[in-house]
């Protein structure tokens, strides 16, 4: 798979031929279940998101000095249609709601030979994991996009600080200096140490982190989609098992576009 992802091949329909055949009912109940095996498995939450951003259909793209609101792309209606189809026609490719980690639960507990999960998990998810394992990046749509992508999710942190407050130069200061330090020391902790020794089992795992990391997309239409941007509809089009996207984008149109119009408008505006 190393070698295919360096190809350029690792796509998401090298993903699906792979993986679609890959079932086996492990408490023999004559069904396709939780329990059973599975060639990919991911949740239906945020992991399936990121497929947007794999894809490169980010929300907003930067032209100049403008972002461009770029979702509703040439390519989303055959996005929906391949995921929808991809998680709710094949025995080998599971899907769940129960939690954002089920991908890499059904993973660890050996029932998965892909899943969907954040680079967090795997430190504690595959500490004890007999069997061995390595990390890839998500899919690229295909084989003619140049690069792989990933999308930084809404669970990491952020400072914030009140409009009450009267020190700004101090604040500033003083946060630039934590997030200075943080970066000398706490990132390479986490990341050369954590991930890199303690979490992979090759070298082809390290440079495959290092794709993945460098490849990560802040956003802009997700850090402020506020629930009422796009963000989410993709992993709930899966899960309705809807392929008809431009009907249900129609009728969260108009509430998508007073969402941007209202927070651009925010930054365009703002004087504090």
């Amino acid at each position: 798979m190393y070698d295919v992802v360096n190809e350029g091949k690792w796509t998401i329909d090298y993903i699906i031929s792979i993986a679609k055949d890959i079932h086996s009912d492990l408490n023999a109940n004559g069904a396709v279940d939780a329990e059973d095996l599975f060639g990919y498995a991911s949740c239906s939450r945020s992991a399936m998101d990121a497929f947007l951003w794999a894809f490169d259909n980010p929300v907003f793209r930067r032209e100049g000095d403008k972002l461009v609101y770029a979702y509703k792309s040439a390519k989303i209606n055959d996005i929906v249609a391949k995921l929808v189809t991809a998680f709710n026609s094949y025995d080998g490719i599971a899907t769940d709601n129960s939690g954002w980690n089920y991908g890499i639960n059904t993973f660890s507990n050996g029932r998965a030979v892909f899943a969907t999960g954040n680079i967090g998990a795997s430190l504690w998810a595959t500490a004890d994991l007999d069997d061995d394992m390595g990390f890839l990046p998500y899919p690229k749509w295909d084989e003619a996009q140049e690069d792989y992508f990933t999308m930084v999710d809404g669970s990491h942190q952020a400072l914030a600080v009140p409009t009450t407050a009267s020190k700004l130069e101090m604040i500033g200061a003083v946060t630039e200096v934590l997030n200075a330090e943080s970066w000398k020391l706490v990132t390479p902790a986490y990341y050369d140490v954590a991930l890199k020794v303690k979490a992979t089992r090759d070298m082809e795992s390290v440079a495959m982190l290092d794709l993945i990391v460098n490849s990560r997309i802040f956003d802009f239409g997700y850090v402020y989609d506020g629930w009422e941007g796009p963000c989410f509809m993709l992993e709930k089009l899966v899960r309705e098992q809807n392929t008809n996207f431009e009907s249900a984008y129609a009728k969260e149109e108009k509430k998508i576009t007073k969402r941007y119009e209202t927070v651009i408008d925010f930054f365009e505006n703002y004087e504090g």
